[in-house]
C-alpha cells in the first residue's frame, strides 16, 4: 500500500468516490480516561484529515465499534454526542456498520467516502518535483507534547498542559484546505505519524529529496515555551504524530496565489522547505543552513 486512500471510478457516468479507513484503539490512539464523546470526534477527523491531503470532500462513512465491557449507557449516549456535532460540523452521513463486544476495550474502525472537488482530481503522495516547495498548515508538535503531558513526562503550567492536552485529544484537520490541495498541489499527505515520517513517506514515494528546515517549523506559543526550556524536544515535535495536519508541495510559481487563498479561508499555511535534487526517497533536516540528526523519525504509540 503506498497512499492513505483508494480513488474509485464507477461506469458508466465516470463518478468517482475517494475511499479512507482508519481505525482508532484503545492504550493505543487514546486513554481509558479521555472522554468519550472526544475520542467520536477523534475517530471521525483522522479520517477526515485523509481526505483533506487528497484534495476530497468527506461526505459519508461506515463504522465498526467494539464497545467495551466496562461502558454504560451514558458512555454509549456521549459518543453518539461526540458523532452529532461533526456532523453538523463537516456535514456527514452515517451509512451503518457493526457494533460488537471488545472485552480488550474500545475499538473504533471507520471507512470515510469522499468526493474529488474537481472531477479526476486526485492529489496522490508520488507526484512531487524538484523545485516544489514545502507546506505545511498549521502548527507541530502539540498533540505529541500532549501526550507527553498525559504521561506525566511534561508539564509546563496549567493554561499550556491543558492546551497541548486538548490538541492530543482532539485534532483540528484544516478542513477548508481541501480546495488548495486540489488546486495547487503536486503532493500531498497528511501528518498523522510525525512531521519526518511523513515527509518521508513522500519523498520515497515520489522519488525525490526533501529538505526542510526546522527553525521554519511553525510552533504554537506553549510549544515554543517547551523548546525555550529544553531544547531536546524536537525530537518530540518533528518525530512525535497526531497533528492531523496537511503536508503538500507547490510549485514555487504558485506560493503567493496559495497563501493569498489560504489567509482568505482562516488557514495558516507556511513554507518549511523544498525539494531538491540528491538522492531519491530520502529527507534532509536542516537548521541554520547545517544539517541536522534527530533521533525520534517517526510516531511510536504508547
Amino acid at each position: 500500500m503506498t497512499d492513505d486512500a483508494a480513488f474509485l471510478t464507477f461506469d458508466p457516468k465516470n463518478h468517482h468516490l475517494i475511499l479512507t479507513q482508519d481505525a482508532l484503539n484503545e492504550g493505543i490512539h487514546f486513554f481509558r480516561s479521555d472522554p468519550v464523546s472526544m475520542i467520536a470526534k477523534k475517530s471521525l477527523r483522522v479520517n477526515i484529515s485523509d481526505l483533506i491531503a487528497k484534495g476530497a470532500k468527506p461526505i459519508l462513512y461506515s463504522m465498526a465499534l467494539g464497545v467495551p465491557d466496562y461502558w454504560e449507557e451514558e458512555d454509549i449516549m456521549k459518543f453518539a454526542q461526540g458523532l452529532e456535532a461533526d456532523h453538523k460540523r463537516y456535514n456527514l452521513s452515517l451509512t451503518g456498520g457493526d457494533t460488537y463486544r471488545s472485552p480488550g476495550g474500545l475499538c473504533v474502525s471507520i471507512t470515510m467516502f469522499g468526493t474529488p472537488l474537481k472531477e479526476e482530481r486526485y492529489v496522490t503522495r508520488s507526484g512531487a518535483m524538484v523545485g516544489d516547495l514545502i507546506m505545511i498548515t498549521g502548527t507541530v508538535g502539540d498533540a505529541a507534547l500532549g501526550l507527553k503531558v498525559a504521561l506525566g513526562e511534561l508539564s509546563i503550567s496549567v493554561s499550556d498542559d491543558a492546551f497541548l492536552l486538548d490538541r492530543y485529544r482532539l485534532p483540528r484537520p484544516p478542513f477548508s484546505v481541501n480546495s488548495i490541495v486540489n488546486r495547487f498541489a503536486t503532493a500531498s499527505i497528511d501528518i498523522s505519524d510525525g512531521l519526518i515520517g511523513d515527509c518521508s513517506k513522500l519523498a520515497v514515494n515520489s522519488g525525490v529529496l526533501a529538505r526542510i528546515d526546522r527553525d521554519r517549523i511553525p510552533l504554537s506559543k506553549s510549544a515554543q515555551r517547551v523548546i525555550e526550556d529544553d531544547h531536546e524536544f524536537w525530537n518530540t515535535i518533528c518525530g512525535g504524530g497526531d497533528d492531523y495536519q496537511t503536508l503538500f508541495c507547490i510549485n514555487h510559481r504558485d506560493v503567493d496565489l496559495c497563501r493569498r487563498e489560504a489567509q482568505e479561508m482562516g488557514v495558516d499555511v507556511t513554507s518549511i522547505g523544498e525539494i531538491i535534487e540528491g538522492t531519491p526517497g530520502s529527507f534532509l533536516l536542516m537548521s541554520e543552513g547545517v544539517p541536522i540528526s534527530i533521533s525520534l523519525q517517526s510516531y511510536k504509540h504508547f
